[in-house]
């Protein structure tokens, strides 16, 4: 509201000295003090006085060639536009701007929320959120301005236009293709896929993420609909044509299409790969590169009923190249300082037994599960964890972890901290005897010694992650507790009984 104030008051002051110069009436020789005409009066050399006013003329500088004129509609126009800036200018200071809003009509509060002003947005979800519904036109033009709002992406989102969508979405005014254009808009969906992948692997890795973008309003709202993010085509073109691939490996994600309150954050993420066609992969050799394409769908499926929306598919793209079958992908990185700075500010849960005890079942079932705790990561962390009986004796391969990095500004004072968990189950086939047995052996004491130690390879499903740091490390004496033991009820958030790294020795 200020800013079209100082516009008002600006463009009167312009006009008021255009009003007040005048426009130009005749030509000729006027005296400089009164404009009288003096056309035909003979002035000696060293002047005379005025016969209208007295005032000498001759000398330079006291006849004028042109008369002017004001322009009195021009000055009337101008002090309106002052008033009207001035008014504007009180409503500012006292705040009663939005009470000027109010009393005007709806194509005015429409064109000043077209173009920004925040209190004319408030007043239109005022109209659009009364019981008295105003007329089709005016949601018409509400939606279409919300929706241009939310495409010019070099303007700051404001959340106001996002709960008129909100409201649009809770009183059925959006059309599907309105809803489509909305999420696909607002969902910022980022994607990494792996640049390079050995010879004879058979799918390319990915990690696709989503946040709220573009969508957030004044007030959180469910849409009654389910969001799911899928891979629906996908395919690579290689000496110049293009192989549609008849399977993608993986790629789906979805929840409940929340529209989120103004400064929360929502994000989701998932990784997987995108298979190589069989026809194009037997012929791939090392120092070859081909064009990958994936084509992401998003898809919004109403809960109470049978509506489907798909929005128009975003396309990512990726050059890959082929290397050798004995070269690294993700790189291993000597960087004592980031090891060190990592194993400082990590530390484990203890670990809880589940089913242990065979029950006839067959397949992968959950034995154990923990959590490795960060509050420093500047480096990518990957690698595989190991138990050990407190004591000494055979090493259990339990898991593998792979997290990205988070860095921090360590310029900073004090230095920020991170609080990333990452969540870990030990899984063991229930037909192989001797893994079982082996566990059991392990933690039958109830106290264990972790083991990290770094391994690129298992970071090469996460696109995100092209190196991370040489890391060793152990956790001494880990608690083991069977499930329910009252001597271990974990508080969220909580460091109680975690158990801090320390640098790795060997025995």
């Amino acid at each position: 509201m200020l800013t079209l104030a100082i516009i008002f008051i600006v463009i009167s002051t312009l006009l008021l000295v255009i009003g007040l110069r005048g426009r130009v009436a005749a030509h000729g020789r006027f005296c400089g003090a009164c404009r009288f005409d003096l056309q035909g009066i003979e002035l000696p050399p060293e002047g005379a006085p005025c016969p209208e006013c007295g005032c000498p003329v001759g000398p330079k500088r006291t006849i004028r060639p042109i008369r002017r004129e004001k322009r009195r509609g021009v000055i009337v126009i101008a002090s309106v536009l002052f008033v009207i800036g001035a008014g504007l200018t009180t409503l500012h200071v006292t705040g009663n701007t939005a009470s000027m809003f109010a009393v005007m009509p709806d194509r005015v509060v429409l064109a000043a929320s077209g173009r920004g002003f925040d209190e004319a947005i408030d007043e239109l979800i005022a109209r659009l959120g009364a019981s008295e519904q105003p007329p089709a036109w005016v949601w018409d033009e509400a939606i279409q301005s919300a929706l241009a709002h939310q495409l010019d992406t070099s303007q700051e989102w404001n959340p106001r236009w996002g709960e008129v969508i909100s409201l649009a979405i809770q009183n059925i005014k959006l059309t599907e293709d309105q809803l489509a254009a909305f999420v696909r808009n607002g969902s910022n969906i980022k994607m990494w896929l792996r640049e390079r992948i050995r010879v004879g692997d058979p799918y390319v890795s990915y990690w696709c993420q989503e946040n709220s973008g573009r969508t957030s309003a004044l007030t959180r709202a469910d849409t009654g609909f389910m969001l799911s993010i899928s891979n629906s085509s996908s395919g690579v073109t290689f000496e110049g044509q293009q192989h549609q691939n008849a399977q993608t490996r993986g790629g789906m994600m979805g929840s409940a299409f929340v529209i989120p309150r103004a400064g929360s954050f929502g994000s989701s993420a998932t990784g997987s790969g995108v298979m190589i066609p069989a026809e194009v992969r037997d012929r791939l050799e090392p120092g070859d590169t081909f064009e990958l394409w994936m084509d992401v769908q998003l898809t919004l499926t109403s809960r109470t009923d049978d509506t489907t929306i798909e929005a128009e598919p975003i396309r990512f793209t990726q050059t890959v190249t082929v290397v050798g079958a004995d070269e690294q992908i993700v790189r291993v990185v000597d960087d004592p300082p980031a090891a060190k700075r990592t194993r400082e500010n990590m530390s484990i849960e203890p670990i809880v037994l589940r089913n242990v005890q065979a029950d006839g079942s067959s397949g992968m079932r959950e034995f154990a599960s923990t959590a490795v705790h960060f509050t420093a990561k500047p480096m990518a962390v990957s690698g595989t964890l190991y138990l050990r009986r407190h004591t000494g004796g055979e090493l259990f391969e339990a898991a593998t972890v792979s997290s990205q990095a988070q860095p921090v500004d360590m310029t900073q004072t004090p230095i920020p901290q991170i609080r990333h968990s990452h969540q870990i189950t030990i899984q063991i086939d229930t037909e192989d005897r001797e893994r079982i047995e082996a566990f059991k052996r392990v933690t039958s004491d109830g106290v264990v010694d972790v083991f990290f130690r770094t391994d690129p390879a298992i970071a090469e499903s996460n696109a995100k992650i092209n190196e991370v740091v040489d890391l060793e490390l152990m956790f001494v004496g880990v608690p083991v507790f069977e499930q329910g033991d009252e001597r271990y009820q974990p508080v969220p958030g909580s460091d109680e009984m975690r158990t801090p790294a320390s640098e790795y020795v060997e025995d």
